[in-house]
């Protein structure tokens, strides 16, 4: 993936490798479909619903991003960006489609 691109029409496969956590957005380390990348990712504007961000971010959670943003965040590290929650298929909904 190129930097600071968001790259339309594609997805990316993550499973979540801990536990998240919550400062201004979703902070989760996965892993991609390869499961040889890391890869950071920030996760902004997502409806909790009143629950726990671990009840849909756990470990082993399975997640396809629509049009991922890949960047350099201000720490100097490289993250993947979600800010529209609508790009997030969980592994379970996507079986469902098939």
């Amino acid at each position: 993936m190129q930097i600071e691109t968001v790259h339309y029409g594609r997805y990316i496969k993550l499973r979540f490798m801990c536990h998240c956590f919550k400062q201004n957005a979703i902070i989760g380390l996965c892993e991609d479909h390869t499961e040889k990348n890391c890869i950071e990712l920030s996760i902004l504007n997502f409806d909790l619903k009143g629950k726990h961000f671990d009840h849909y971010f756990s470990e082993n959670t399975v997640i396809y991003v629509k049009e991922p943003y890949y960047k350099i965040a201000r720490s100097g590290t490289k993250i993947i960006r979600i800010d529209n929650s609508y790009d997030i298929v969980f592994e379970k909904e996507a079986l469902k489609m098939l």
